[in-house]
């Protein structure tokens, strides 16, 4: 027995007022009323479809907190059914497919003989039960959401005007099955006008003056109990599964243009974010060629007004380097030294008397005698591979492409006093060059303070390598103050001479050379190059570098590039905005489209609702319908990225590849990001639907 005592509704005014009800177990029960009376809120209320809780629920002799909302909805889900005024099926869904569902969302699972028996039970064929609901007429689809009703196995079955819409036929129909259901202890009650249905009833109840009066037949229950169903089968991923893949069918037409056009979107946004991407690499590529990226850094006791090194500057010890090497933006630190064709210190000193190039012209040798020059020194200087020292060479002999790792590059200065400017084939040099192995440490007075100096021990070595050019004017020495006649060797070449020296004068004994409290230091530079990994770095690494040590003096000869910088600037805050702006209308039209759908889609939500879907498992198949959708999408934009990408490239970038990994992942993010995002807007819709309010309107 369901017993409802103190009820009160008011709809902008009292509609019942401390009304009560009693509805006995195993009886037809009919409550009719004028329209308005309140007759249809008092069947939402006994089927646990109202969010009125002004009353007193008893259900079975225990009360029922209607403020417990889990309670509320296994009642709804587990013991009653409702029956609309409406037929309560799924349109994408076949009669047998809707029954399965509903039985599902009570945790029943139904085979094709119980089917077959619930259709006939309804007096339906069961040869109808693949059709879709559009495909029955008005009385049978109401007979099909019955059977779906007790496919569920309710105690209890609330029914809403049932015959409402019924000619005189089907309306006798409704009233044999409720009879029936009634003797096999199952509670009906019906909301209903229908005269015949009142005729019917076992209870009539009418609505009156705000409240519910008892017009025929006794509320003592029934002593039939209705058949106890078993619920094993809690309502899974895979019911979900099965519902969303159905109900994708409705509207193939419109959601196939809907995916189409967002795919268009995120592919357009995709593919502008890499072009924008690319732009500025390409950008940044070019400005990295033709900017100097090394920063000369000269460990300077002194400082003079001349950035250059010489002889008596402090060394970089290992820890400085070691800093150095930390900072950020630092791509690679080349120390600076030279080979020079003089010696100050050393068991041997004076300038190299000649220099011999020989060249493969009939074996001719032209020879440089220092001694007769007016300027009379050279000296070898490393160079590393960022320095562009060979794609600057105006003359190129064969050893460039023979031997690139020994050979030298002349300036032109040398090259020219070698009388070599007019050479071809191969050109070998020979000489001797005095080779930094030791340092002779001592200080001075200077201004009243005592200042580190540091100068190189040298040996001599003789050295032949091959020339693979001979490099234009432009190219002086910026880094010493020893002249512009320069051997240019490869960094690691002249590092292997430079060790090699100093392994076999490792046992020399250069104590002589120290005197009035100087001493010998092993080797190492005062000055090296550091190279930024981005010319737009190069400034704040001079600054940081001018904050590891006071005597640290920098220099960077770098091309100054700021109308470049604009530009590149200029690139960054123009994709900016047109990557905003394609968003924003891609999430604003994703979200029209989402809530759009789901406002249309609010009796179906009701429905489920009403028939005891829960909250979670209606947001997790939301989520799974836009998990699929997503995938739709994905799979459309990645297409239409390759077939845009493909034409952009032949058309605007033949030499740019616009489809990549990036491209890739940025339209995996946008399809799921602008259809889950909108999606969260629908789940929150979903969330406030009433099935009281949306299936009786």
């Amino acid at each position: 027995m369901i017993h409802l005592n103190h009820i009160n509704v008011t709809f902008g005014r009292p509609v019942l007022r401390d009304a009560e009800i009693r509805i006995p177990r195993g009886k037809v029960t009919a409550i009719t009323g004028d329209s308005g009376c309140g007759k249809t809120t008092v069947l939402y209320i006994l089927g646990m479809m109202s969010s009125q809780q002004d009353l007193q629920y008893i259900y079975d002799g225990k009360a029922i907190d209607l403020h417990d909302r889990a309670e509320c909805r296994r009642l709804a889900r587990e013991e009653f059914g409702f029956l609309f005024q409406d037929h309560s099926l799924i349109e994408t869904l076949t009669i047998s497919e809707n029954l399965i569902q509903l039985a599902a969302l009570a945790k029943r699972k139904l085979t094709d003989s119980e089917i077959d028996s619930l259709l006939k039970e309804v007096d339906l064929d069961p040869a109808q039960k693949n059709a879709y609901p559009k495909q029955l007429s008005g009385g049978e689809q109401q007979r099909a959401a019955l059977a779906g009703v007790l496919a569920r196995k309710p105690r209890c079955l609330f029914a809403d005007e049932p015959t409402s819409a019924l000619d005189r036929t089907n309306t006798q129909k409704i009233i044999q099955i409720f009879k029936r259901l009634a003797e096999r202890g199952i509670t009906v009650v019906i909301a209903s006008h229908s005269d015949a249905m009142c005729d019917a009833a076992d209870c009539l109840y009418h609505v009156e003056d705000q409240k519910i009066v008892l017009d025929r037949g006794s509320v003592d229950d029934s002593s039939t109990e209705p058949e106890s169903a078993v619920r094993t089968a809690p309502y899974g991923l895979p019911n979900l599964f099965r519902y969303v893949k159905k109900s994708q069918k409705k509207g193939k037409i419109l959601k196939g243009l809907i995916v189409t056009f967002c795919a268009l979107a995120i592919a357009g946004f995709s593919l502008t974010n890499t072009v924008m991407d690319t732009l500025q690499n390409q950008q940044r590529n070019l400005l990295n060629q033709i900017s100097e990226r090394e920063i000369f850094v000269l460990n300077q006791e002194h400082p003079t007004d001349t950035i250059l090194d010489a002889d008596g500057n402090p060394v970089l010890t290992d820890e400085e380097l070691e800093k150095m090497h930390a900072l950020s933006g630092v791509e690679e630190i080349m120390p600076f030294y030279e080979f020079r064709s003089f010696s100050l210190l050393g068991n041997q000193t004076g300038p190299s008397a000649e220099v011999i190039a020989e060249t493969s012209e009939g074996e001719h040798k032209r020879s440089f005698s220092l001694e007769d020059a007016a300027f009379p020194y050279f000296v070898v200087q490393p160079y590393h591979t960022e320095q562009k020292i060979p794609a600057q060479a105006e003359i190129l002999f064969d050893a460039a492409k023979s031997d690139p790792e020994h050979a030298v590059y002349l300036s032109h200065d040398f090259a020219e006093a070698l009388e070599l400017e007019n050479a071809s084939g191969s050109v070998t040099l020979k000489t001797q060059v005095y080779v930094p192995v030791r340092k002779l440490h001592s200080t001075m007075q200077i201004n009243h303070s005592e200042e580190n100096a540091d100068y190189d021990i040298s040996e001599a070595t003789e050295i032949e390598v091959p020339v693979a050019g001979i490099l234009p004017y432009e190219v002086v020495n910026r880094y010493s103050i020893n002249g512009n006649r320069i051997i240019y060797m490869p960094e690691a070449e002249m590092e292997r001479i430079r060790e090699k020296c100093a392994a076999k004068n490792e046992e020399t004994d250069y104590s002589s050379l120290a005197q009035n409290g100087e001493s010998l230091l092993r080797w190492m530079p005062s000055a090296c190059l550091v190279f930024a990994s981005d010319y737009d770095g190069i400034n704040a690494i001079k600054s940081k570098l001018g904050n590891l040590s006071p005597k640290f003096i920098t220099r960077c000869d770098y091309q100054d590039t700021v109308g470049m910088d604009q530009m590149l600037a200029g690139i960054k805050s123009t994709s900016t905005i047109i990557l905003t702006i394609v968003v924003c209308i891609i999430f604003v039209l994703m979200s029209a489209v989402f809530i759009s759908q789901t406002l249309a889609r609010k009796r179906e939500f009701a429905l489920l609702k009403a028939n005891g879907m829960q909250e979670h498992n209606l947001v997790r198949m939301m989520i799974v319908e836009s998990l699929w959708q997503s995938m739709h999408i994905l799979l459309t934009a990645l297409l239409i990225s390759i077939v845009l990408s493909v034409i952009s490239t032949q058309l605007l970038l033949a030499s740019v590849s616009l489809f990549s990994a990036k491209t890739i992942l940025y339209v995996l993010c946008s399809a799921v990001l602008f259809v889950l995002i909108p999606t969260l807007a629908g789940i929150a819709v979903t969330l406030r639907v009433q099935p009281d309010r949306i299936l009786r309107s």
